[in-house]
């Protein structure tokens, strides 16, 4: 079994992300769901980056970029 590093905090995000979904249910585009997350979050002090991009490379060539929503 793999062992959580920051159990605390995981279980606090997780509920930020169980209480945004049920507030605001389906069927809304991404970017409303990124929003009402970033705002749970900084209202639970909780410190993230967000839109950080990752360079995608391949036998040292670069591939692409990806961007994560919140690190």
């Amino acid at each position: 079994m793999t062992k959580i590093l920051y159990p605390e905090l995981s279980y606090k995000i997780v509920g930020i992300l169980f209480k945004v979904f049920n507030k605001l249910g389906t069927g809304l585009q991404e970017k409303y769901y990124q929003k009402a997350i970033k705002l749970q979050m900084q209202q639970e002090n909780i410190p993230f980056l967000e839109q950080v991009r990752i360079d995608i490379d391949l036998d040292r060539e670069n591939i692409g970029r990806y961007y994560i929503d919140f690190v």
